[in-house]
């Protein structure tokens, strides 16, 4: 289930999981971006791992999603 807003923060369980993503992006979003980005990146993460999905990213996708989330990227 996908969490409500409240629980999207940037704490040390979120910062563990995905900091380490921000390399993939870190020319695109700045560090005091990545924050606001990072919670999102991590629930969607999470919802992937517990339903078995694969993400499919188009280029036109935010850098975030795109480098962070997509399983299978690509363009038309």
């Amino acid at each position: 289930m996908w969490p409500d807003a409240s629980e999207l923060v940037y704490d040390d369980g979120v910062k563990a999981r995905v900091d380490h993503l921000y390399t993939r992006v870190k020319d695109v979003v700045t560090p005091m971006e990545w924050p606001q980005f990072a919670p999102v990146i991590d629930a969607i993460l999470c919802l992937k791992e517990e339903r078995g999905a694969t993400i499919l990213a188009h280029n036109y996708m935010t850098p975030e999603i795109f480098n962070c989330v997509g399983d299978i990227t690509g363009d038309s």
